[in-house]
């Protein structure tokens, strides 16, 4: 694991600490299984009828990213203590970890699933291979100015 990973674990563990306790705390460190799943499951099968199993998977995938989940509440109330490097090593792992669990919960609970701000942005919806920008990708896209965030 990298210094940046887990330092920005520790940084979130410390500010849920602070604002929770302790005990509270540690049910959003990765790989602890969420306590609010089977809460969960039961909401989504009362309230909108699904299925136990559906809700059941709907749950599952809906609060298995409770630690990437608490390092953007984290970094909400406390940027100023996050380092770039920090924040672009926690950014990726959220993003190669949480969007497949929402696509499958959505999916599962029968809602859309396809990007609609890609015609927005003016880009396709299939992405290259590549995963990551190149240095030099990253030089001409500072060049040409960074994209709008709204």
């Amino acid at each position: 694991m990298s210094q940046a990973r887990d330092s920005f674990r520790k940084k979130v563990g410390d500010i849920f600490t602070e604002l929770a306790g302790p005990a509270r705390a540690k049910w959003l460190n990765p790989g602890v299984p969420s306590r609010c799943m089977g809460q969960i499951a039961k909401a989504v099968a009362s309230e909108s009828g699904y299925a136990k199993q559906t809700a059941g998977n709907i749950a599952i995938n809906v609060a298995d990213w409770q630690a990437d989940a608490a390092f953007l509440v984290a970094l909400h109330l406390f940027p100023e203590r996050f380092t770039d490097g920090e924040i672009d090593e926690a950014v990726q792992a959220l993003l190669i970890h949480v969007p497949a669990h929402v696509i499958a919960a959505a999916n599962l609970a029968g809602h859309p699933t396809e990007d609609i701000f890609a015609e927005l942005e003016g880009r396709r919806t299939r992405r290259s291979t590549q995963c990551r920008p190149t240095t030099s990708q990253r030089s001409s896209e500072d060049q040409e100015g960074a994209p709008s965030v709204s």
